[in-house]
């Protein structure tokens, strides 16, 4: 079966594609599956390497991505550049943090070593909108690479040659062949390709609607999924803020992209103080743009995608002035070939209407007048949706007050919301959960397992610190007195200093005193010992610098500064059982570490 991709500057067809068929998708899931095994021994230097490599590619075909995009969703020309060029910093950014982020995450425990380490899942099904259609993908897709996964794109249907264009540019970066294929299916194939034995889980950007759908097939299969769905994001101008530099990047951030973009500012809430001033700028500044063809490089403002996209759009703006909003500019598609709508500003819009409730889709902006802070804040947060919240305030610490009581999962203080390698990306509500770039996005597709190293053969290894160097349960060993002197109590470390005495003079036992001290550090004696009066056994230890043995001083010394690791050390303490200070001794250290393992 065929469909067509229509240019939305001028209606017409660009190219016809095929769906593929089952067998053709199964090639390229078994293809992607061995590659996805391969590149999952890859170490974080040679993926580095790869984003590198990609990053290249990506600038060497900027021109042909730009006019693909342009062609397919009615792009700006310099907007679709800046796409490609963004995708490529960030392959640049995570290539440079890859050892970072993938190195393991130490973590305490009685062992001598734990770790929680990035594995990665499998293949990632990724599910991707039209409207940014590189920067969608790889926003999902650098992270999960970095973890070791294997990417699966299915792109939206109007944006098919930009699929295919992605799949080239990844291939050609080097990485094992068929690490990151496109399928081109149907939509009602997705909810069998989520299922599928293949598929480990699936990243989606889109609508809420297909986030409720894609959330459904996800659960049914036990699979992880991310959303990164609609938005109304609120543009809160409050009245103390530089009104000038609100409304200019209040321009961008409703009609960049053509007015297209989840995290586009879509309600600009404005504080009394600063609402006519403001107002007056926005309308002024966005009636300066130039709607054309996107092709042509001094065009601000695009058609949109669809013509379905731009029918919704006309509705949405219609309904909510005849709620009894006021239509300052626009308002209107434009009678020219392409789905064209003009940049459009809606003022004294309520909570209820049309545009207050819904995601706007395109070029067209509703303002609401708040009565103070506080009503700003509650008509902020008066949406269902919750991805980003740009405040603006010449107060930054009031700003920030404020962002705390947003239900936003992005908030921009002075500036409008971006995506950024460097921040977490994603929303709250019916915006959808999970988060993408950063180093939480290297862990959202990853299994984040917890290693666990006992102390080699840790009882053997606590009987030969007791009982080594020829002791017995009896009678301790010397080196039974570095593991002694952390599991005791302060009165015992008094007697210990006696036992000590009686080896003053023996560079052996103070050999094995270090000895066990070290082997206590191994098996993490915070868990055994209880409050150390460290300058007591410091001090011990100190006394006998006064015998003249040329080396027994710096085995003393060593032995000292073990210890004052462990100062202040406040955990349980482990009775002793036996009447005599050796057996107490050894069965307070044998106790704690039977008693770990329960």
């Amino acid at each position: 079966m065929a469909f067509d991709t229509i240019d939305p500057a001028t209606g017409r067809v660009v190219e016809t594609f095929e769906y593929m068929n089952a067998a053709q998708v199964d090639m390229r899931l078994d293809a992607a599956v061995r590659a996805q095994r391969a590149w999952r021994e890859t170490t974080a230097a040679e993926r580095a390497e790869f984003f590198e490599r990609l990053a290249r590619g990506l600038r060497d075909e900027s021109a042909t991505l730009a006019s693909v995009a342009v062609h397919e969703m009615g792009k700006p020309a310099a907007q679709a550049a800046a796409e490609v060029e963004k995708c490529a910093v960030a392959c640049e950014y995570f290539a440079r943090r890859a050892a970072e982020m993938l190195a393991d995450m130490p973590l305490p425990s009685s062992g001598s070593r734990s770790y929680a380490a990035i594995r990665p899942l499998g293949l990632v099904l990724a599910i991707m909108p039209w409207n940014y259609p590189y920067w969608q993908f790889f926003r999902a897709a650098i992270p999960a690479l970095l973890s070791g996964n294997g990417v699966v794109l299915k792109h939206a249907e109007n944006t098919t040659r930009c699929a295919l264009e992605i799949e080239r540019i990844v291939a050609s970066a080097g990485g094992p062949e068929g690490l990151a294929p496109t399928l081109i299916v149907e939509n009602p194939e997705i909810d069998r390709r989520i299922a599928d034995a293949r598929i480990a889980g699936v990243t989606l950007t889109g609508s809420e609607r297909a986030g409720v759908a894609v959330a459904s097939a996800a659960g049914a299969a036990l699979k992880k999924s991310v959303l990164e769905l609609g938005g109304s994001d609120a543009f809160v101008v409050l009245r103390d803020a530089d009104v000038d530099a609100a409304a200019r990047t209040a321009v961008t951030a409703r009609f960049q992209n053509n007015g297209q973009s989840c995290i586009a500012a879509k309600r600009f809430i404005v504080e009394d103080g600063a609402y006519d001033a403001f107002l007056d700028r926005f309308i002024e500044l966005a009636r300066a743009l130039r709607v054309g063809a996107p092709a042509d490089k001094d065009t601000d403002v695009g058609p949109c995608a669809r013509e379905d996209l731009r029918a919704t759009l006309d509705a949405q703006v219609c309904a909510t002035v005849d709620a009894g909003a006021r239509l300052d500019l626009g308002g209107r598609a434009l009678a020219r070939d392409g789905f064209y709508y003009e940049p459009t500003i809606v003022s004294n819009v309520q909570p209820g209407s049309r545009m207050f409730e819904e995601e706007v889709f395109g070029p067209a902006a509703a303002v609401v007048r708040a009565r103070d802070e506080r009503h700003a804040l509650q008509l902020a947060n008066a949406s269902s949706y919750g991805l980003g919240c740009s405040i603006w305030s010449s107060d930054v610490a009031r700003a920030e007050s404020l962002a705390a009581r947003l239900e936003s999962g992005m908030v921009f203080v002075n500036a409008m919301v971006a995506s950024d390698p460097r921040l977490p990306f994603g929303g709250v509500k019916k915006s959808g959960y999970g988060r993408e770039l950063s180093a939480l996005g290297v862990r959202e597709f990853a299994n984040l397992q917890t290693v666990y190293v006992a102390a080699a053969k840790k009882q053997a290894l606590m009987e030969a610190t007791l009982f080594g160097d020829g002791g017995s349960r009896g009678n301790p060993g010397p080196a039974a007195s570095g593991a002694v002197l952390l599991s005791a109590g302060g009165t015992v470390l008094r007697e210990v200093g006696t036992y000590l005495g009686r080896a003053t003079n023996n560079v052996a036992e103070w050999t094995a005193l270090v000895t066990g001290l070290e082997a206590a550090l191994e098996m993490d004696v915070k868990r055994l010992a209880v409050r150390m009066d460290s300058e007591l056994v410091v001090k011990q230890i100190t006394g006998v610098y006064r015998v003249k043995h040329p080396d027994l001083q710096p085995l003393a010394r060593r032995a000292a500064a073990l210890l004052r690791k462990f100062e202040s050390v406040d955990i349980r303490h482990v009775p002793r059982k036996e009447n005599t200070l050796a057996d107490s001794l050894v069965n307070q250290v044998l106790d704690a570490h039977v008693g770990e393992r329960r």
